[in-house]
């Protein structure tokens, strides 16, 4: 588990490090060609052409010729330790040219997959290709051109013996010059692309006051960028923590005041929806009052046991006297809140005195019909 943590880790690094590169390679290209276009005083540069007999001085300049000045050196010796040109050369910025035979230029190929990690691809070839030690030279590359079939890309590696571009970059300085860059090219092209390679931009692995001022204000203006984008998302997510706490807060106090409000309408309910139930309810004095308005004159009960429950029909066992029994039990079947009238015991109590009987039955609470309403046969009551 702890190996596969750090081989993500070093995965991811490797992602980061190589956007981090693309992103200052090409902020540092925009910010050139920005300074080209709005400042061309700005961007100004001296182009210096080193060779075995001397050094050519001149400017390159967009909205002028350039200026020529030649220093001379004897053959085989150092260069000169004061420079005694013009002094509008004084901290100039300065592009070095190297002469081709202090350059060694190879071709690499790769396959398009590896351009994420371009630079661990080079660094590994240029330890196969370069035949003396990597620390006594400094190395440069860019890509030339890519193909299609196979998709690969086309690699330009420029090496050059670490003491000779020292040496110049050092006798630039004691000249009151500042070199931005020291390279391989053909010509005063123009401050943008005067030498094809620069071996002073060590990338990345270089240490912080190597590099030049411009890069070094790139590096700090990406840091600072991605500082401040973490500090707006933190910012914006903390602001929408707080706005969504302020909210669920408020909604959770109105929640509270909900309940507490519906415990206290239920509790002042209580003997209300007590009454109600004890209102709905059946009981035996309603019993009696049915039973005693749908009994015929002629008949008389002497026994009446009402059995109520709550949530259910009253029950009812009636004991009477009557001329004939199974008429009393049809009457009774027909009243609209007594159902599941059934005659349990029915005998003939002396000669024409009538019959003795014993039923039992459910009453329903069931409401008057409506003034005008009509019965059951269609007809007003």
């Amino acid at each position: 588990m702890i190996a596969q943590l750090r081989t993500l880790l070093a995965s991811v690094w490797r992602e980061l490090r190589a956007l981090l590169l693309w992103s200052v390679r090409e902020l540092r290209e925009a910010w050139l060609e920005l300074l080209e276009r709005v400042a061309p005083s700005l961007s100004a540069r001296v182009w210096m052409r080193m060779g075995s007999d001397g050094a050519t001085l001149q400017w390159c300049r967009l909205n002028g010729g350039p200026l020529p000045y030649s220093v001379a050196r004897e053959s085989g010796r150092a260069w000169p330790e004061v420079f005694r040109g013009p002094g509008e050369f004084d901290g100039a910025r300065t592009i070095i040219e190297m002469s081709a035979e202090q350059v060694l230029l190879r071709e690499l190929v790769f396959p398009v997959a590896a351009e994420r990690a371009l630079d661990s691809a080079v660094a590994l070839q240029c330890e196969r290709v370069i035949p003396i030690a990597l620390a006594d030279v400094f190395t440069s590359w860019k890509i030339v051109s890519r193909r299609e079939s196979p998709p690969q890309i086309v690699v330009q590696l420029a090496v050059a013996r670490r003491q000779v571009v020292e040496e110049l970059r050092d006798t630039a300085v004691r000249w009151g010059l500042r070199p931005i860059a020291i390279g391989v090219g053909g010509g005063p092209s123009g401050p943008l692309s005067a030498v094809t390679h620069n071996f002073l931009a060590r990338g990345l692995t270089g240490s912080w006051r190597s590099r030049s001022r411009l890069d070094r204000g790139l590096l700090a203006g990406v840091g600072a960028l991605a500082i401040a984008t973490l500090a707006l998302i933190a910012g914006q997510w903390i602001a929408e923590r707080v706005q969504v706490g302020r909210v669920l807060q408020s909604t959770a106090q109105q929640a509270a005041e909900v309940t507490k409000l519906e415990t206290s309408l239920q509790q002042r309910m209580a003997p209300a929806l007590a009454l109600k139930q004890a209102i709905v309810e059946p009981d035996a004095v309603r019993v009696l009052a049915t039973l005693t308005e749908s009994m015929p004159s002629d008949s008389w009960a002497n026994e009446l046991d009402v059995t109520a429950k709550p949530g259910a029909a009253a029950s009812f066992k009636l004991s009477a006297f009557t001329p004939v029994a199974l008429q009393l039990v049809d009457r009774l079947s027909k009243q609209p809140s007594l159902r599941k009238i059934d005659l349990v015991t029915a005998f003939s109590a002396s000669v024409g005195a009538g019959d003795r009987l014993q039923l039992t039955g459910a009453w329903l609470d069931v409401p008057p019909p409506q003034a005008g309403a009509l019965s059951p046969s269609g007809a007003a009551p």
